[in-house]
């Protein structure tokens, strides 16, 4: 944060309220889809599920280029990031990745450790 603490758990005070149901889905043909949910900020965030292309590192397979509905570029559009794979099963998918953030206050990097679980 600006103050110089850290963030241990984003879903208490980093994200906003629009931003917690979001849903992420990956085909094996490459197709990631990002999912608002039901909770959509009528003008900020995903409007509406919106699909985008993701890829293995062809070199090291734990790592992947793909979106991350909060991390967006200069444009307030969604990016492609470096992510790396921490944990893929069946009931969790954890990964880290380190973004540029070019209205940063005090760093210009932060590294995020992600942890998403399947949808009810």
């Amino acid at each position: 944060m600006a103050s110089g603490e850290y963030v241990t758990n984003l879903m208490n005070g980093y994200l906003y309220d629009y931003e917690l149901d979001d849903i992420m889905t990956f085909t094996v043909e490459g197709v990631q889809t990002l999912d608002p949910g039901t909770n959509i900020d009528p003008e900020y965030g995903l409007q509406e599920a919106t699909s985008f292309l993701y890829s293995f590192d062809a070199v090291d397979d734990d790592w992947m280029y793909m979106q991350v509905p909060f991390i967006l570029d200069a444009n307030d559009q969604i990016k492609q990031v470096y992510c790396h794979i921490l944990n893929l099963t069946e009931n969790e998918f954890k990964f880290n990745c380190t973004i540029d953030d070019v209205a940063a206050q005090t760093k210009d990097e932060y590294t995020f450790t992600l942890t998403y679980v399947p949808a009810k």
